[in-house]
């Protein structure tokens, strides 16, 4: 993972996986956030954790579970994700 790695102090800097770089799992997940987000670009949030493609689709499975209906509705829901990333 390295490869990933900028030199920022003594904290290690990760690179964030561009959608055009993105291949396998990554790329899989990344499709899967534009399709249902009806979105057409990634948020910077996805792309740093992609660094971990089993963090990226772990994170990505349990915030579709947290993002479906119940006693909150989805716009409340988008609110409150906007407001903490």
């Amino acid at each position: 993972m390295s490869q990933f790695i900028i030199k920022g102090g003594n904290m290690p800097i990760f690179k964030p996986i561009l959608e055009n770089e993105a291949k396998g799992k990554v790329k899989e997940v990344f499709d899967e956030i534009k399709s249902k987000r009806k979105i057409t670009e990634v948020p910077n949030f996805w792309k740093y954790i992609a660094n971990s493609p089993e963090t990226l689709e772990r994170t990505w499975k349990s915030t579709s579970q947290v993002m479906k209906a119940g006693a909150l509705d989805v716009v409340t829901k988008e609110l409150i994700y906007v407001a903490v990333s």
